[in-house]
């Protein structure tokens, strides 16, 4: 029998287990599956489904051995947020058929806390999460988990809600993939809160960096602001983040005339940012791409069909940027490719800059460095 038919009958085998509800088998155990309906949850969209949801989660992390939950296809109203300090895994029947609707005033889920230890293993997938109001409270709030962390196919929609979709407090090693974000704050407005907060807290145990997170192959769409490294309403209260990589972010607003005005695709807020890799970003109709403070920033084949500013680098030093590309349209050009701030320390560089038309769309100097802090490289 060959490797790869091998392969193929464990791979059947694994998903035939995993459909009867069992997990865990690198392990060599199983845990079987919570169905959330066997504590009363109906999904009907209108039924305050906290209690039923809360005691299933209880239920899902209780003993020795927590065993993952599934909140099947369905609308459930939220009075009050669920809650967890242990871990688990929360599954859905996929975005848009498993659907929480969060609290107007706090999250749909909000778990660990910021004094005790760190807790590891959570997972949550397949469902969506939707809001209607503005409010400082985010949809899910995860607050200090710990190792190997995942976000996986959720789905934000916050209606042009100024609110958060994912706050990340204290972190080591998680992260947040494939998932969207939609309708995040009043376009044209300056949003205070992101569709992503990446929020290093100083904690009651003196710790609370943020260290290794990965957001990876997510979706924004009319987001007034995408991904904050540091939360604007708390500079000075945090620490430092060390060691982010977002991978493959789509940034896209729906103006046929331009960038919105005040929108941001990804900005940090502080200078304790340290070493952050941004690969293969596309920017469509936005006012700025990235804006860039801390040290050791890697901007890797950035795109923008449209944008005022793609790369905005305000503070720190040792960034760099490569195989920027500009494909501006009539409708939708480009105003500045990359503007290297006085606030710069040291030199920075740009290598493998392309704009694909030539000059035509470029409003403005393709490169604004006033100080002469930019290394130019060009194709």
């Amino acid at each position: 029998m060959s490797d790869d038919l091998v392969d193929r009958l464990l791979e059947w085998g694994r998903l035939a287990l995993s459909r009867r509800g069992f997990i865990g088998l690198g392990a060599g155990a199983t845990a079987a599956l919570l169905d959330s309906r066997e504590f009363g949850s109906v999904g009907d969209g209108r039924k305050d489904e906290h209690h039923a949801l809360q005691a299933a989660l209880d239920r899902a992390v209780a003993g020795p051995r927590p065993r993952p939950l599934l909140i099947p296809a369905g609308t459930y109203q939220l009075s009050k947020p669920l809650q967890a300090t242990g871990p688990l895994e929360i599954r859905g029947d996929g975005p848009e058929r498993t659907v929480l609707l969060a609290p107007p005033n706090s999250p749909a889920i909000s778990l660990g806390t910021l004094s005790n230890g760190q807790p590891n293993g959570l997972v949550l997938r397949d469902f969506t999460i939707r809001s209607s109001s503005t409010s400082r409270a985010p949809m899910l709030d995860i607050r200090q988990y710990g190792r190997k962390w995942i976000v996986d196919r959720v789905n934000f929609d916050a209606a042009f809600g100024d609110r958060t979709g994912v706050r990340v407090w204290s972190s080591w090693v998680g992260s947040i993939r494939d998932c969207s974000f939609y309708r995040f704050g009043a376009e044209g407005v300056r949003s205070e809160r992101a569709a992503i907060v990446v929020k290093p807290q100083s904690l009651p145990t003196g710790n609370g960096p943020i260290n290794n997170v990965a957001i990876s192959d997510c979706a924004f769409e009319r987001v007034q602001a995408g991904i904050d490294l540091h939360d604007p309403e708390e500079t000075g209260k945090s620490t430092v983040i060390h060691a982010v990589e977002i991978r493959n972010p789509r940034f896209k607003n729906s103006s046929v005339k331009g960038p919105v005005a005040n929108s941001v695709g990804i900005r940090a807020n502080s200078t304790s940012t340290f070493n952050v890799v941004v690969t293969a970003p596309f920017f469509e109709d936005f006012a700025v791409g990235v804006s860039v403070r801390g040290w050791g920033w890697s901007i890797t084949s950035p795109f923008a069909q449209s944008a005022d500013t793609v790369v905005d680098l305000v503070t720190g030093g040792g960034h760099s940027i490569t195989g920027l590309v500009l494909d501006g349209a009539a409708a939708n050009a480009i105003g500045t490719g990359v503007r290297c701030r006085s606030g710069v320390s040291g030199r920075c560089e740009l290598r493998l800059w392309k704009s694909v038309h030539g000059r035509k769309y470029l409003t403005h100097p393709w490169v604004d460095d006033t100080k002469g802090k930019l290394v130019v490289i060009p194709a």
